[in-house]
């Protein structure tokens, strides 16, 4: 997501395909359904307040949205009433941290490795948590990190992670996952588990 703050009233967004498909606003752009996408956009707007400096709050908004030939879409969010003297300065950006969960379930313990190999190098000393767990069946890697509202919004370092484990395994995005490994999976590799299987390939 890219955006410009013309004014204190008024915000342009540039969204890719990858950011529609985030915001589940794929529809507002294809039939124009704004009323049934209020929530996607509130979610949107807080993402872009704390990215750009933009306080929706609880004005009234005027929002158009034009879609581009690359699939994405272009916003322009403008406060209903605000003038010069009527609108506030503009917060200062703020980089609040995001924190991150991502799962990957392998069928193998090889897959494992070679995916906990392949993150190891890529992820070099970051701070990125991870653990390993198992239900007796398949093998399931847990990665955790916090990064600022920047980075999520790019998205390019959490779609390498999620590239890795796709390759060797296949990502899981459903929010019932860790409550799945919680109870049925025993935990045979905490905290820095890419480091340490990492080491045994």
């Amino acid at each position: 997501m890219e955006h410009i703050l013309i004014s204190p009233g008024k915000l342009k967004l540039t969204l890719s395909r990858d950011d529609l498909e985030r915001y589940d606003l794929g529809r507002a752009v294809d039939d124009g359904a704004v009323d049934t996408s209020r929530l996607a956009f509130r979610m949107l707007l807080d993402d872009a307040g704390r990215l750009a400096g933009f306080d929706a709050g609880s004005d009234k908004l005027f929002i158009q949205l034009y879609p581009s030939k690359d699939g994405g879409a272009e916003l322009y969010i403008t406060k209903l009433g605000c003038d010069a003297g009527a609108c506030q300065k503009a917060a200062k950006p703020r980089d609040d941290k995001v924190k991150l969960t991502r799962i990957g379930v392998f069928e193998t313990m090889s897959e494992l490795l070679d995916c906990c190999r392949h993150l190891d190098r890529m992820l070099g000393q970051s701070d990125v948590m991870s653990s390993a767990y198992s239900d007796g069946k398949r093998y399931f890697l847990v990665i955790s990190e916090s990064i600022s509202y920047h980075e999520y919004l790019e998205g390019s370092e959490r779609k390498k992670i999620e590239a890795a484990l796709g390759e060797y395994g296949r990502n899981i995005a459903d929010a019932a996952a860790i409550s799945y490994i919680k109870e049925h999976c025993f935990l045979f590799c905490e905290k820095k588990a890419v480091k340490i299987l990492s080491d045994m390939v």
